[in-house]
């Protein structure tokens, strides 16, 4: 939104835009950063004033992705096997962090808190929900769930 006051101007014009009323914000939406020119003219024979305003556009952070290299479902024949959470990515190129949990049945996240991780199914043959939560450095989270199958 620009806003402006003038003194004695009798019409205000914006580059790219055009006229617009006098002393009155203007709302703006550049898709990328923008200088406005702003011109305001006064009766006959004064000098138009002229100011320019940079308009910077700020993209929200978006927040990352988690993926599991194994899928969205795996099948084992053990109680022990690793997952994998090397696909998963912030779009803005920072670092993450990992937390794995167990969403479903009883199990052991061996490696908390890196990238890969072993598991350790205990209750058996069944179904679980393994969960890779990753997070940036904004706090923002994106998640991934697997379902393990044990014979």
């Amino acid at each position: 939104r620009l806003t402006f006051t003038t003194t004695n101007a009798t019409s205000v014009s914006i580059s790219g835009i055009g006229v617009v009323p006098v002393n009155q914000p203007v709302t703006v939406t550049p898709a990328a950063t923008t200088a406005y020119t702003i011109t305001a003219t006064g009766a006959e024979g004064t000098t138009p004033a002229t100011c320019v305003v940079n308009v910077t556009v700020v993209r929200p952070a978006q927040p990352p992705v988690a993926a599991i290299s194994q899928g969205a479902a795996l099948t084992v024949a053990s109680d022990t096997f690793g997952l994998d959470g090397t696909p998963s990515f912030d779009p803005l190129g920072g670092n993450l962090n990992y937390v794995w949990d167990v969403v479903q049945g009883s199990a052991d996240i061996i490696d908390q808190g890196r990238v890969a991780t072993g598991i350790r199914l205990l209750g058996g043959p069944g179904t679980y929900r393994i969960r890779l939560r990753v997070q940036n450095a904004a706090g923002q989270e994106g998640q991934a769930i697997i379902v393990i199958t044990r014979q």
